[in-house]
């Protein structure tokens, strides 16, 4: 991709300032006039009232402006009024910033070295790497070399790879790329090898280093509201939609531009499962744990949008159950998806609260729409799980089981009061529970979830606690909503196991979710590797989930909210998965054998068995 893609060979070249130098015209236009850079400045137009020099097109702050902002040609401003540049915090008149207008004959060269090199993809450890590389005037081992000016870090080739670098020539490296025939970091043909934060380096073929191209900067950028697509006039691309949250300063980016430079084109659905969606940085882990209990059907989710494909023009229909009038009430969005401000290198956007894993739409929508639903993003903070499955299934009573004592011997039964919710249908903050009298033992608990998850129930769980999604020794979260997806019994070996998800996904900074037996480190999987077998267990997938045994959960976790519909059956995978764990699994007796050969299975039984 050529960092040269002007037609005109038009020009403008300033001097007196910093940036001083030749500010190439590009294709396209913003506002109807003309758009200028050199190197990561931008000289544009504001719509007709300023000529303006800053980091991006349509972006603050500016370094420079001048008031003869209806001229056409910004090499004429000065005619009618000076340049204004600030220093020392404030504007002031530069008499000597002129501007020359020229053209140039020469065409780009086919294959040039390029001015600037944006590494993009990487996530978690070590995503410093990404950002906006600058040429700099040296060389090293016949190949340019670049500098990140925000991160300071040195993008170079030292003879045998390309690295990302604390220093010029440094030997530690955050990435690295084995090619040694690129001559530039954008014709590299081998993945980027990071560093992860055990020391160990991985291949991650997410990570991209390609030219910048201002055009699809411009091009993914919400100051192109007129770009011929719907545009929800109830719930706009504007602060209103977000409410009070303290992300006034955010981008907001269609949902089919987020990701521009992906190999997989974007879609609504595609293999929907459980581990397809991350929360973001609204509080809304119930909302987001309860699509994740709900996307193990997926058929369940599709019957969900009216609009069942793709939609270029970003419109979609999509209902949600109101339980004020017992009725499916279809309502219509856009794709305009809030995200992360952006740097001025960066393409497409990051989303600021639901994120899917890969190039899938459904979640971020979904999202959106209960947004709608409830006046706008910051009412979905801190919800109730029960409300979100009655708005995705149709089923008025939610049920919720509590835990009576530490040990969690004894569990009794509550119901959702439905009276309170259909007078404050879209009251997602509070939910008030009414005690029906049922009481479980810890056994008689366990046999009735293992049946509800046979019966194809959705299930969430959560720790009480005084502070808001507070992060305990044992790496889970309190008061914070997880997904109750599946049960798992061996009679056999007295292994009982229930499996969540946190729709956190892997935690900031790496680690297990659950630091306890069965957990993502645990040796168990080592010493039943039968099981391991059985139940499919990945170690190193950072999705989120994670098996516990079931006496672990019942003295840590509090509550259970379940959703009292048989969904449809799961599909595919997920079918022969949930034969394999759902209810009881029998172990045979040669089974059994095999894996207490090399261990004392009374001992084995006798640390795995219900209390």
């Amino acid at each position: 991709m050529s960092t040269r893609r002007h037609s005109s060979g038009e020009c403008i070249a300033m001097s007196g300032i910093i940036p001083a130098g030749i500010f190439e015209r590009l294709e396209q236009e913003y506002a109807g006039m003309p758009v200028y850079r050199l190197g990561r400045f931008f000289l544009w137009n504001q719509v007709g009232e300023l000529w303006v020099v800053s980091d991006g097109v349509g972006k603050s702050p500016y370094y420079a402006y001048n008031k003869a902002g209806d001229q056409q040609n910004p090499a004429k401003c000065r005619s009618f009024s000076y340049w204004r540049v600030y220093e020392d915090g404030r504007f002031h008149v530069r008499t000597q910033l002129v501007l020359t207008k020229f053209f140039t004959l020469q065409p780009p060269d086919k294959h040039p070295i390029p001015e600037v090199v944006v590494i993009n993809g990487r996530e978690g450890p070590n995503s410093i790497v990404n950002g906006g590389y600058s040429r700099v005037d040296q060389w090293m081992n016949g190949r340019p070399c670049y500098m990140e000016e925000d991160t300071k870090l040195w993008l170079f080739f030292d003879g045998q790879r390309w690295k990302v670098s604390r220093e010029l020539g440094g030997g530690s490296f955050y990435a690295r790329t084995d090619d040694r025939k690129a001559k530039s970091p954008i014709e590299v043909n081998e993945p980027w090898m990071v560093a992860e934060s055990g020391g160990e380096v991985w291949p991650d073929i997410k990570v991209v280093a390609r030219a910048f191209d201002p055009e699809e900067v411009l091009d993914s950028s919400v100051t192109n509201l007129e770009d011929g697509k719907f545009t929800d006039p109830d719930f706009p691309p504007a602060d209103g939609s977000l409410g009070d949250m303290g992300f006034a300063d955010c981008d907001w980016i269609r949902g089919q531009k987020l990701n521009p430079t992906a190999q997989k084109r974007v879609r609504l659905f595609h293999n929907i499962e459980e581990d397809n969606l991350l929360q973001g940085s609204l509080g809304d882990c119930w909302l987001l744990a309860a699509f994740s209990a709900v996307a193990e059907f997926p058929r369940a989710i599709e019957n969900l949008f009216v609009t069942k494909e793709f939609s270029p023009d970003g419109v979609y229909q999509i209902r949600l159950y109101d339980v004020s009038c017992s009725r499916w009430q279809q309502m219509e969005i856009d794709d305009w998806i809030p995200c992360k401000k952006r740097k001025w290198w960066q393409v497409g956007g990051v989303p600021i609260f639901a994120k899917p894993s890969d190039n899938q739409l459904w979640c971020m929508l979904l999202e959106k729409t209960f947004a709608k639903f409830c006046g706008g993003y910051e009412n979905l903070k801190g919800g109730h799980m029960p409300y979100a499955l009655q708005c995705m299934t149709g089923e008025e009573t939610q049920l919720k089981w509590k835990k009576e004592d530490p040990a969690g011997t004894l569990w009794s039964e509550w119901k959702v009061d439905l009276d309170w919710m259909r007078k404050n249908p879209r009251r997602f903050d509070k939910m008030f529970t009414r005690e029906t009298g049922n009481t479980h033992t810890k056994h008689a608990f366990f046999n009735m979830i293992a049946d509800f998850d046979e019966k194809n129930f959705i299930m969430g769980t959560s720790i009480s606690g005084d502070v808001m999604e507070k992060k305990r020794t044992d790496g889970l979260i309190e008061r914070h909503a997880y997904s109750l997806i599946r049960v798992f019994d061996a009679p056999e070996l007295s292994i009982r196991l229930v499996k969540l998800r946190n729709p956190w996904g892997q935690p900031a900074g790496g680690g297990a979710n659950w630091k306890g037996d069965w957990g993502p480190d645990s040796q168990m999987w080592k010493v039943y590797p039968q099981v391991k077998e059985l139940l499919n267990f990945r170690a190193g997938v950072a999705d989120g989930m994670f098996w516990m045994p079931f006496d672990d959960f019942t003295s840590i976790f509090d509550n259970v909210v379940v959703c009292p519909k048989s969904m449809p059956p799961a599909m595919g995978r997920r079918a022969s998965s949930r034969a394999l764990s759902s209810d009881v699994v029998e172990l045979s007796a040669s089974q059994a054998g095999k894996i207490s050969d090399n261990f004392n299975s009374e001992k084995l039984k006798r640390e795995c068995s219900i209390q």
